[in-house]
């Protein structure tokens, strides 16, 4: 059960993904730039929160002269880092206006993993109220986590609804772990291992949950057959 909250780190995983593949030199060397001023920042936080205990003091020490190698191996300068800005989270991406106003196409494709079943992954993660309230026509996620305060009576119907629960959300997740690997596909043209074809099979095995068809129309059938990986005959 707790493997279903994940899901939600995949769906962020694609946003990164997607997210650098638009400039991969630019974007990628922002995106290690942001997670290294975050390390010093916590770092500093650290040795203010614990100075004049050696231990603690040691260990920082130590910690952050680790990190100031890795930016030295990543062709990176302190000043650099630091001025940095950090890398948005999905929430703060979708909520930022672009010039003219509205959403660019990119935030509204990543905006469909934030509606309807696939908000409650959020909800789930949060612990947040709406994961364990009742949702009109199915149980609520939060359900399973808490069959011992239903009624005896209501325990049996929870428990015949967890394979079909399971499927469902085995099949959510590998939409977005297949999302993920088709924009890498997409964008290196790896050869060898018919990975390109296996791609195709698995979408098509996918396709009669609603979830993946609704991302398959919107994005990946039109960049599948823009990067080559569906070859029209």
């Amino acid at each position: 059960m707790s493997a279903i909250a994940l899901i939600r780190s995949l769906i962020d995983c694609l946003y990164n993904v997607t997210a650098i593949l638009q400039n991969p030199a630019e974007r990628g060397a922002a995106y290690r730039r942001s997670g290294l001023r975050r390390v010093l920042n916590d770092l500093e936080d650290d040795r203010q929160a614990y100075a004049g205990q050696p231990e603690w003091e040691e260990w920082i020490e130590k910690r952050k002269a680790a990190v100031e190698l890795l930016i030295r191996m990543s062709g990176f300068t302190m000043d650099r880092v630091m001025k940095q800005s950090y890398w948005q989270t999905l929430g703060t991406y979708l909520g930022a206006k672009q010039p003219g106003g509205g959403l660019s196409d990119h935030q509204r494709f990543l905006k469909t993993f934030t509606h309807l079943e696939w908000r409650q992954y959020s909800a789930l993660s949060h612990g947040a109220f709406e994961a364990f309230a009742g949702q009109l026509g199915s149980l609520p996620v939060g359900a399973y986590y808490m069959t011992d305060f239903f009624p005896q009576e209501m325990r049996p119907k929870i428990d015949e609804t967890f394979e079909r629960f399971l499927s469902t959300h085995i099949g959510r997740a590998a939409t977005v772990l297949l999302s993920i690997l088709t924009e890498i596909q997409a964008y290196c043209k790896f050869e060898g291992a018919n990975i390109s074809q296996r791609l195709l099979k698995v979408w098509a095995a996918l396709l009669p949950l609603f979830e993946a068809r609704e991302v398959y129309d919107l994005r990946y059938a039109q960049l599948m057959k823009d990067s080559g990986i569906a070859r029209e005959n």
